[in-house]
């Protein structure tokens, strides 16, 4: 099925925009025009609200307050490690991006068995995104120590 709007293809079913709490509030044009963090086009509320979780399976968007974007850690695949040695003994202080131009945070990264990698963040961090890249830096922010393809936040 395609769009109105030209090539993109949408998901066929409901296209709901739920709070974190379940409640439905408005409905959205295709997942493909949102991100975690998100304020813009968003249904208005009692306050500023954030887009917290994309849902692919169910095409569903789900937002929330400022506080309802932190994660404890993320699950990245798609690993590329450019120091493989630094993750040899196992958990890994690292510095992690997940934005571009983002200041870097404090995390431990564990290379999993399938190749993919736990990464847990010090304090709760904002805004992990699905899809996006995580880049690892050493503890001094110099060297590049590997790099993933986000596939979730915890």
């Amino acid at each position: 099925m395609r769009s109105s709007r030209g090539s993109h293809p949408r998901r066929p079913g409901p296209e709901r925009v739920v709070t974190t709490a379940g409640e439905r509030v408005g409905t959205h044009a295709g997942i493909g025009g949102y991100t975690v963090g998100q304020r813009r086009a968003l249904p208005a509320g009692d306050g500023p609200r954030y887009v917290t979780r994309i849902d692919p399976a169910t095409n569903t968007i789900v937002i929330g307050r400022a506080d309802e974007l932190g994660c404890d850690g993320l699950v990245a695949d798609e690993l590329n490690l450019i120091r493989p040695e630094r993750f040899a003994a196992g958990a890994t202080p690292v510095l992690a991006m997940t934005r571009y131009r983002a200041q870097p945070v404090r995390a431990t990264a564990v290379v999993a068995q399938d190749a993919g990698l736990r990464l847990d963040f010090d304090e709760p961090h904002a805004a992990v995104t699905p899809g996006q890249l995580v880049a690892l830096l050493d503890l001094d922010g110099i060297e590049v120590l590997a790099g993933a393809t986000i596939r979730e936040s915890r």
